[in-house]
């Protein structure tokens, strides 16, 4: 095998290892479906059940700074909002304003689907702990606003 192939496959197998953008996707795939695990018996998928929790703590005024807040794309949140709305737990503001508001049966589903979020989040706490590795948030926070502050590089300046 010619040496180039070599070198080059080498490099691509270290991707696998050093991708900040491969691990990050692995890490919260498998994070994603531990908590949809969790609140899956009430019918939500954790995304949506997020999206409950930011309405009722009233930071999601629109879907432009709910998205934001959330992470997701406007359309992924969009479609969430849609689910939510055809399962009557969240509806328009007063007056039809842009942002949303729970229902009686929202806020319930809220309140049922908090414990299984906690018991999900002390079980990667309790995992990470007893694994001796630092707490991952500082990293993941540093993580992101490198990756925000790097969002509007050159494509030059990439290659």
């Amino acid at each position: 095998m010619p040496t180039a192939d070599v070198t080059l496959r080498d490099a691509i197998r270290a991707i696998g290892a050093g991708c900040y953008a491969l691990q990050a996707r692995k890490t919260a795939n498998l994070l994603a479906r531990l908590y949809n695990r969790a609140v899956a018996d009430l019918g939500l998928e954790m995304s949506q059940a997020s999206t409950l929790f930011l309405i009722a703590a009233g930071q999601g005024e629109t879907v432009v700074r709910a998205a934001a807040q959330l992470g997701v794309e406007r359309s992924t949140l969009s479609r969430n909002l849609a689910v939510l709305a055809r399962g009557g737990l969240i509806a328009r503001g007063p007056g039809g304003s842009a942002g949303y508001r729970l229902t009686a049966a929202g806020l319930a589903m809220a309140d049922k689907a908090l414990p299984r979020w906690r018991a999900a989040q002390e079980l990667i706490e309790a995992r990470i702990a007893s694994s001796g590795a630092p707490d991952p948030r500082p990293a993941m926070r540093a993580l992101r606003r490198a990756a925000h502050d790097a969002r509007d590089a050159s494509p030059s300046s990439l290659a």
